[in-house]
């Protein structure tokens, strides 16, 4: 794992590296298990059989894709090439129950607050990514 660790370590966001390391670790696992595997470079060969057992599991297309992207990072494989289940939009489920904000009532009867919160469930973006969009970034559909 110390392997991994260094790789990652150019990634500057605190969670996004917790969350990679945390992948790669069950990658590893998974390695180690069913194809004895003892160094990242074996594990190399593998990595289609690992996204057909996440299929295998039940994973959505969403969480294999978050997955391949630590194996990405890690070992500096380009993401389209590694095969993986198309994400399709309609499928897309934020959590497993309903999202509890922790805001005033004030905050979450502002009908702004209960939009952006709608949007942010629907897409899955970041706090930090919609807090940084601007007016230029929308683009309204005439069809509505």
């Amino acid at each position: 794992m110390v392997e991994v660790k260094e790789s990652l370590s150019r990634y500057q966001h605190d969670l996004t590296r917790k969350q990679y390391i945390r992948n790669m670790k069950y990658f590893v696992q998974y390695c180690r298990s069913e194809h004895d595997c003892r160094t990242l470079g074996e594990c190399k060969t593998h990595i289609d059989d690992y996204i057909n057992h996440l299929i295998e599991k039940g994973l959505k297309a969403c969480s294999i894709h978050t997955y391949s992207a630590a194996i990405s990072a890690t070992l500096k494989i380009p993401l389209n090439t590694i095969k993986k289940p198309r994400r399709v939009i309609a499928e897309f489920t934020r959590g497993r129950e309903e999202i509890k904000y922790p805001h005033s009532s004030q905050d979450t009867e502002n009908p702004a607050f209960k939009r952006i919160c709608s949007f942010a469930e629907k897409c899955g973006i970041r706090r930090s990514e919609y807090t940084r969009l601007k007016k230029e970034d929308w683009v309204i559909d005439p069809a509505t």
